[in-house]
């Protein structure tokens, strides 16, 4: 049985469901940019999502999920860690596609479609105190097509450098995160290029 998450992530829309519990926000953003261009792939970006850099994209960054809290704290994993990431440029108003898995590119030279396995069975992945879980996001986007086959494909773009927000799902249990019922969502605001390349995202929740 899908959770409401799951269904809003399928639908690529976000939305808070106060029903399945509290929402934890956390402003990560820095201070403002300029209103010039940005590095990376897209259009021009509203002023306010603008983040000014002498880097060049792609912008690797590393999560790093803490448990700040006084109570166990699972996230949700089949193949890949259940969270959603949005941009500024629309009012994180969708989720980007920040995987590719199982599609070969639009442009590639390889003919017939992939095969994939089954991803393993979903399950929590728990969060102990003092001891952080992490997960890379490559700083890419995709948008998806069909080859001439009919087989799935996929275009790369590069995520601009501005203001991006992470949203994550987090579980009471383990059997909470194999049925899809999060006791609440932490959403952590944060930009591109990341210092350091790291954000942090405490997932914890006060007593």
């Amino acid at each position: 049985m899908n959770s409401w998450w799951m269904r809003g992530a399928m639908a690529a829309t976000l939305v808070l469901a106060a029903a399945c519990g509290s929402e934890v926000n956390q402003d990560g953003s820095g201070s403002a940019g300029g209103t010039g261009g940005a590095g990376g792939e897209g259009g021009v970006l509203p002023p306010q999502c603008v983040v000014e850099t002498s880097e060049t994209g792609p912008y690797e960054v590393t999560f790093q999920f803490e448990n700040d809290g006084a109570s166990p704290a699972f996230l949700r994993k089949d193949c890949s860690l259940e969270y959603t990431i949005s941009s500024c440029e629309d009012g994180y108003s969708a989720s980007l596609a920040i995987r590719a898995s199982c599609s070969q590119a639009c442009d590639s030279a390889d003919g017939g479609c992939l095969a994939c396995g089954a991803c393993p069975p979903v399950g929590g992945v728990p969060v102990e105190i003092g001891a952080p879980t992490t997960d890379a996001w490559k700083g890419m986007r995709y948008t998806f097509g069909k080859t001439a086959e009919g087989c799935t494909c996929h275009e790369s773009h590069v995520a601009q450098a501005g203001r991006y927000q992470i949203r994550v799902p987090v579980y009471p249990s383990d059997e909470a995160a194999q049925t899809g019922t999060p006791s609440h969502e932490v959403t952590v605001n944060f930009e591109l290029p990341a210092p350091n390349g790291v954000v942090v995202v405490p997932i914890g929740q006060s007593p």
